[in-house]
């Protein structure tokens, strides 16, 4: 006699809840396929294991037995998956490496992964892209070990280390079809009668500094940077980015100058906490600084 095993948690399932209702919802799969799994391990067992003929879900005498046989089948499963991964995790501890998802690759992403592969080489490395407000949700979560992101100097940051590695100074950024993409040079006054838009921060300063000093005939916010950049496209905006932002390029968007008396700088920074496991390894990443200086010549 053979069953099938994923069908046996199943009937454990039913049995914990009482209904196939339930056990569905908690299992994410419709009552319909449920019950079919049900009268398919019936099938392969030989004997029914609930009485289908009522209203209500009653087990059966073999129903009975076969559960009390499982069950303790199951919670060994149950605690040896447990067991293996806590032995998996002490073994070969994961770094979760997340950067924002418009630095350049080849010059700061692959040269960050060489560095950690070569001093790391017990542990597990996954890499990962989102928005700067996820990064700094993931850090302060815990589910963020490191981040390359850029960030405003007036940002303020709290009980995160950072480590800078580039100053970046930032562009105007347009459409092709936009009124300013066959100027040299933008004035201050230009800057004051076109629409800004900028990225929505909710932890950043977006609203302060440059960005809240800065005079337009009025101001937009996009949730998320794709978003931004389909704005742009659209030839009503201006942005202003850092020069290094590989997203412009692919996109279409032209980069101009931004005029005197007018500048903005992003840094490129790695940021962590203090109290994470990786803290003091992080802190020796400062050498590499160097190499990042290299590639933005």
């Amino acid at each position: 006699m053979t069953a099938n095993f994923t069908r046996i948690v199943y009937f454990l399932t039913v049995c914990e809840y009482g209904s196939i209702a339930g056990a569905a919802e908690k299992l994410y799969i419709t009552p319909q396929a449920l019950n079919k799994q049900i009268r398919m391990l019936e099938a392969e067992l030989g004997a029914a294991l609930f009485h289908h003929t009522t209203r209500r879900l009653n087990i059966t005498d073999f129903g009975q037995f076969f559960r009390n046989q499982m069950q303790p089948v199951y919670q060994f499963y149950q605690n040896a998956m447990v067991q293996t991964e806590q032995y998996l995790n002490t073994a070969k501890p994961c770094l979760h490496v997340s950067f924002f998802q418009g630095i350049p690759k080849r010059q700061v992403i692959q040269p960050l992964i060489s560095e950690l592969l070569i001093n790391l080489p017990d542990s597990q490395i996954e890499f990962g892209s989102a928005e700067m407000d996820q990064l700094i949700d993931g850090l302060y979560g815990n589910k963020t070990d490191l981040a390359i992101t850029y960030i405003n100097p007036v940002e303020h940051l709290p009980n995160l280390i950072q480590i800078p590695l580039l100053t970046v100074k930032s562009s105007i950024v347009v459409a092709p079809s936009h009124p300013w993409a066959s100027k040299e040079f933008i004035t201050l006054e230009d800057m004051s009668k076109e629409q800004v838009l900028f990225l929505e921060r909710s932890h950043g300063p977006d609203r302060d500094g440059f960005y809240g000093n800065l005079k337009a005939a009025s101001y937009h916010f996009a949730p998320d940077v794709n978003s931004m950049l389909a704005q742009l496209c659209l030839g009503r905006h201006y942005s202003v980015f850092p020069a290094a932002h590989r997203l412009i390029a692919d996109s279409g968007l032209t980069c101009l100058p931004l005029p005197d008396g007018c500048s903005s700088d992003f840094r490129l920074v790695l940021l962590y906490r203090p109290d994470n496991q990786f803290a003091s390894f992080f802190e020796s990443l400062k050498h590499i600084q160097p190499l990042f200086l290299c590639n933005a010549e």
